[in-house]
């Protein structure tokens, strides 16, 4: 009878930037199975999970996932059975998305196969610090015989022995994340017929040599705060303006102010909320303000900040003048809503003197359509220029296998369906025809769709991250092939709809009803491909438990609901309803 199990007497942590992970090892005959916890507080994307033993490698994750906060995800294969008996060293290797890199974790344990046979080696391993480049030193009494065992993104360069040392010249990949990594040595020989293996574990520190991003833009506070009263000033001076230059420079002052503001609120944040909820002497209160403060510190930001921020905010100061002095159509001031939503906070000192607060649909408009866009410019901008990092990353090192090709295709679907959206966000002009004719107007509405989004979906989800019931089960691997092209191709279908939606993309907004594309058949052909592949990840692929997929379920049926009731305000879209009658799948739902 043949016996076979993996051995491991400790896990392994890896500490990159904002990330914690735990990798478990465990087996039932030559059944391997490898549970990835994340243990930090931020949700995490995996693009690669391979076991390596004997010489082949298994991948276990053909889609990328993404593992919530707190949560785990286990995957398994069967591997190949070594030629001879004894001891063998396997090796667990994550990859992952962060930053603007790809980074690994790799975990080494020991796998028996018939009989257990440790090589009687030990070997001394110094917890090395590298910063770009460094040294690793192994100290053993036969050290030619050891090898070392690090991460993807760290390349060993050069190796020499010298007298009882091995000392490995290594070299980072990247170099503008700071982290922590186990690290392992391993020898191995074949004595009598048997394979034996001795393994040893260090600790490699890698300091990043790169300036840090900042999270904070170039543009002084002061000289923002002057900007931000001298654009006041302006939209005082020329609220009664009637002349094509006096409209035009009112627009233009209005929407510095708001761009001003924008800034100097997300420059802050961090500091603004630290000042008020991290003062408070209260669990609660301190536990949301360090993710609120991690949330306007971290990698949703610092994109923002570094690539796009100031040059977005000097291109408006230069160029938005002459967009509205030469603008075909011009539209009077109180029929703009930036304009209008001035022209109420310039009114409201009239309220001490007795006088009504300017405030009509339009102003409203103004203030919903600035708090969606400081809301979700920031992401998306981020969120594009890191997958345009991710994708040159997984692009040069991509190879024609099926996992590979598969998690290729999804990224770059995310890709486009986030680069669609971003310019949505960004951009709203006549002849795109993407003007914000309403936004949603409840707060239920909004609570939903911002459930969904970072820093609440940190913690929006953990009541329903319960194993109610157990939907892990191993199936056969062409099952697991077609459940993997049946989510990639969910992931198209997603992209499809934004890429119908095109210039109107954005949430909580109606810029125009959409019945091309996906849209012919379903209203709501996104959020169908979303929960479609939560339940395929989560029933064939065991990422999520029977909690979270309900979970998704209401939050995204929802959301439908908020989006329905609001866009039913407009009649071209009471006329798609009737037309269209199914939310989700075609003749079920």
């Amino acid at each position: 009878m043949l016996l076979s199990y993996i051995h491991f007497s400790s896990i392994s942590p890896c500490f990159g930037a904002d990330f914690s992970f735990v990798i478990n090892l465990n087996s039932t005959d030559n059944h391997v199975a490898v549970i990835v916890q994340n243990k930090s507080k931020e949700p995490a994307a995996i693009t690669g999970l391979d076991v390596d033993l004997g010489g082949h490698n298994y991948s276990l994750l053909q889609q990328q996932a993404t593992v919530p906060p707190t949560s785990d995800i286990t995957n398994e294969t069967d591997v190949q059975y070594p030629v001879q008996p004894g001891t063998y060293p396997i090796a667990a290797t994550l990859k992952y998305c962060n930053e603007k890199n790809i980074v690994s974790l790799r975990h080494v344990g020991l796998f028996y196969y018939k009989q257990q046979a440790e090589l009687p080696e030990t070997c001394q391993l110094n917890d090395a610090t590298i910063a770009n480049t460094g040294e690793i030193i192994i100290s053993a009494s036969n050290p030619a015989n050891w090898k070392l065992v690090l991460p993807v993104e760290i390349k060993i360069t050069s190796e020499r022995v010298v007298g009882n040392n091995k000392v490995f010249k290594v070299k980072s990949v990247t170099n503008d994340l700071n982290n922590v990594y186990p690290y392992f040595a391993v020898a191995e020989d074949d004595y009598n017929g048997v394979h034996r293996t001795a393994l040893a574990k260090g600790t490699l520190t890698l300091q990043a040599t790169d300036a840090p991003l900042s999270v904070k833009g170039k543009m002084p506070t002061y000289l923002l705060a002057a900007t931000l009263l001298v654009f006041m000033t302006c939209t005082i001076w020329f609220r009664t303006a009637t002349s094509k230059i006096g409209v035009a420079f009112h627009k233009f002052a209005s929407r510095m102010v708001l761009i001003t503001i924008a800034y100097l609120a997300l420059k802050l944040g961090s500091t603004l909320v630290g000042n008020t909820l991290g003062q408070v002497d209260n669990e609660y209160c301190r536990y949301f303000s360090d993710i609120f403060i991690n949330h306007f510190n971290g990698s949703n930001y610092q994109y923002f900040f570094r690539y796009f921020a100031d040059l977005y905010y000097l291109s408006c100061l230069l160029l938005m003048p002459f967009y509205f002095y030469y603008q075909k159509t011009q539209i009077s001031l109180a029929k703009d809503k930036y304009s209008s939503l001035m022209q109420s906070a310039c009114s409201i000192g009239t309220l001490f003197r007795g006088v009504a607060l300017y405030w009509n649909y339009t102003s409203k408009l103004g203030l919903l359509t600035f708090c969606v866009k400081i809301f979700f410019v920031p992401f998306l901008v981020s969120w594009v220029i890191n997958n345009t990092f991710h994708q040159y990353n997984i692009s040069k090192t991509l190879s024609f296998d099926f996992a590979a090709i598969n998690v290729w295709l999804v990224a770059l679907f995310i890709y486009i369906d986030t680069a669609i959206f971003c310019f949505g966000y960004l951009f709203e002009f006549e002849f795109l025809k993407n003007k914000i004719k309403s936004v949603e107007p409840t707060l239920l509405g909004w609570l939903v769709c911002l459930w969904c989004y970072p820093p609440f979906n940190v913690f929006s989800y953990r009541i329903f991250d319960y194993r109610l019931i157990d939907i892990a089960h191993t199936y056969p691997a062409w099952i697991n092939i077609v459940v993997t092209c049946l989510i990639t191709a969910l992931w198209g279908i997603f992209t499809w709809a934004s890429f119908s939606l095109g210039w109107k993309a954005s949430n909580l907004t109606n810029r125009g009803i959409i019945a091309t594309g996906p849209y012919r058949f379903v209203r709501h052909p996104a959020y169908a491909a979303k929960l479609l592949i939560f339940y395929l990840q989560g029933i064939f692929l065991g990422q999520y438990y029977l909690g979270l997929l309900l979970g998704f379920t209401i939050i995204y049926v929802l959301r439908a609901w908020t989006e329905e009731r609001h866009l039913s305000l407009d009649q071209d879209y009471v006329e798609y309803k009737e037309m269209i009658r199914w939310r989700f799948i075609p003749g079920v739902i």
